[in-house]
């Protein structure tokens, strides 16, 4: 079992790493990640995202973070 799987089925930990991370990570998906953005820009803040998808250890996950990558581009491009 790798750690994150382990936080994930630990509630104790779980919930405390989840509210550390909230100060830096501002979601689960992308579409967290661009409304947290957006409120933050009509704030004034400069913002930047990016997608945690470093992780990958096969080709079709690779695949999966450059379309990730793409969208989120895509999305901020709108």
């Amino acid at each position: 079992m790798d750690i994150k799987a382990y936080v994930e089925q630990s509630p104790f930990l779980y919930v405390l790493l989840k509210k550390a991370a909230l100060q830096y990570v501002t979601g689960e998906s992308r579409i967290d990640g661009l409304e947290a953005g957006q409120r933050l820009y009509c704030q004034g803040y400069a913002i930047s995202l990016e997608y945690i998808g470093e992780n990958t250890v096969n080709a079709e996950e690779c695949e999966a973070a450059v379309e990730e990558i793409i969208a989120l581009i895509d999305d901020l491009g709108q």
